[in-house]
This record gives structure tokens, C-alpha cells and sequence, in this order.
């Protein structure tokens, strides 16, 4: 698997930037080319299920996935720790898995990605992943910092 990292600054507690994170309905909200994203079976804890749409060249695609770690302050930490959310493809044109970590730091948490991707396309992928998970770790912090409604929205979405 060839893997890909991006970190960023939030000047936000972890568990607000968590709850972006951690909600797949709230992820077209960051992912721009995301049109939906949801959970299909569970709680959105471990083993609950979920299905994305996105726009890739013009074109839709679906990939259904398995959340496969799921760790935040209500999991028995103090608050103190890295909050984590994990997934992993299960149909879909791309073979990936990826952890996302929220830790507390001192001016609000730092978030982190990690992306691998499989098949004979994993190295090209990596590569173009890089820009684009830091794109998106951008347009979180950019959310998550003017109170968790998209830019140019002045007010949440009923």
C-alpha cells in the first residue's frame, strides 16, 4: 500500500473538530467534490457502514465503506487524547483506508490525515492524494473556525 500523510492547526477544542470529522453527512461540507456521504448500516461507530458519492471528472462515483476506528472523549478518555476515525473501501473504484486524528494541542488540536491506497494505481494515487487531503484539511480548518457552516453561509443549515 502506498500511504500519504497531512497534518494541519485547528484553533478549536479536538471534540469540536472531531464532530466534523466523525459524522460522514457532515463531510460534503469539507470535501468539496463530495455531493453525499452517510452512514447505510450502524451508529457510525466500528463496523457501521457507509456510501459516498463524488465528482471525479465529471462523472459520479460511489464508493461504500466500513468505518474502522472510531475514538472520541465519550469512548472513556479524558478528552486528552487523540480522538480517532478510521475507514476503509469496501467497493469503489480505489482501493484505500484512512485514519484521521484529532489531538489536543496547545492553540486548539492538530489534525491529522492518513491515506493508503492498494492495486496497481496506489503510488499515483498517493502522490495526487497529497494536495487534495490537504486541500480538504484546509477547508475544515476554514469550517470548523467560523463555527461549522460553510464559508459564505452565515448561519448553520436547518
Amino acid at each position: 500500500m502506498a500511504t500519504t500523510e497531512v497534518q494541519t492547526r485547528i484553533a478549536l477544542p479536538a471534540q469540536e473538530v472531531f464532530a466534523l470529522i466523525a459524522q460522514p453527512d457532515r463531510h460534503p461540507l469539507w470535501q468539496k467534490d463530495l455531493t453525499s456521504d452517510g452512514l447505510v448500516s450502524g451508529d457510525g461507530t466500528v463496523g457501521s457502514r457507509g456510501r459516498e458519492v463524488r465528482r471525479v471528472m465529471g462523472r459520479s462515483v460511489t464508493t461504500e465503506y466500513e468505518i474502522t476506528e472510531h475514538t472520541d472523549s465519550t469512548d472513556g478518555t479524558d478528552g486528552t487524547g487523540p480522538m480517532v476515525w478510521g475507514f476503509r473501501s469496501l467497493r469503489g473504484p480505489i482501493d484505500m483506508a484512512g485514519v484521521f486524528t484529532c489531538a489536543p494541542a496547545d492553540d486548539g488540536c492538530e489534525v491529522r490525515a492518513r491515506i493508503s491506497f492498494g492495486g496497481w494505481s496506489g503510488q499515483a494515487m498517493a502522490r495526487f492524494a497529497t494536495r487534495q487531503f490537504a486541500g480538504y484539511l484546509d477547508d475544515l480548518k476554514e469550517l470548523a473556525e467560523s463555527g461549522g457552516h460553510p464559508a459564505g453561509d452565515p448561519a448553520p443549515r436547518a
